[in-house]
């Protein structure tokens, strides 16, 4: 609970960490619960791609974030700007900020969360959405699976997973730990 009045009304972007919300959180971290939605796109789209089709051909499809972070960032940064592109669909995948295994765990954790946090925002403003699921190695199995529903529909980008491998190895371990994990 907040105990600071000041805190409803910071100018401009100054909350950069997006406290103007928190949602519910079953876990020690923090990382929100986001709702179980089940439907299965039939096209994705990544996002920022500009599309023509009809709008109930739209409403079959999902946006998708299985590209470079940089090119998405503002979902995080600037959360209702985004809001307009991502309605057109009606659906989306969870944006899958990177966990990689050199970086520090406190930053794993942070994207995990900021993940889950943009996700559970969509999901309130009406959007169904996907979660991806992401991880690095075992140190980040504690909580990178955190926030997602049970026995849900869930969505894994293989970018980069056979680049060589170690990574190939790291990717089929966490693949088997998902399954343990999520079901």
């Amino acid at each position: 609970m907040r105990t600071s009045h000041r805190w409803k009304s910071k100018p401009g972007s100054f909350d950069a960490l997006n406290t103007f919300t928190v949602f519910e959180s079953s876990n020690r971290y923090g990382i929100p619960d986001i709702r179980k939605d089940e439907f299965i796109p039939k096209w994705l789209i990544p996002v920022k791609q500009r599309v023509g089709y009809d709008e109930e051909m739209m409403l079959e499809g999902a946006v998708h974030f299985f590209v470079d972070d940089y090119r998405y960032e503002v979902v995080w940064n600037r959360p209702q700007s985004i809001l307009k592109t991502v309605k057109q669909c009606g659906r989306a995948l969870s944006p899958d900020f990177s966990l990689y295994v050199d970086d520090p765990v406190a930053l794993q954790i942070w994207n995990t969360y900021r993940s889950r946090w943009v996700t559970r925002y969509w999901q309130s403003q009406g959007i169904e959405v996907i979660p991806s699921v992401t991880w690095s190695d075992d140190k980040s199995y504690e909580f990178c699976f955190l926030g997602i529903p049970r026995n849900s529909i869930i969505a894994v980008s293989t970018v980069g997973a056979c680049s060589n491998k170690e990574v190939e190895e790291l990717f089929v371990a966490g693949f088997k730990e998902m399954l343990k994990q999520l079901t």
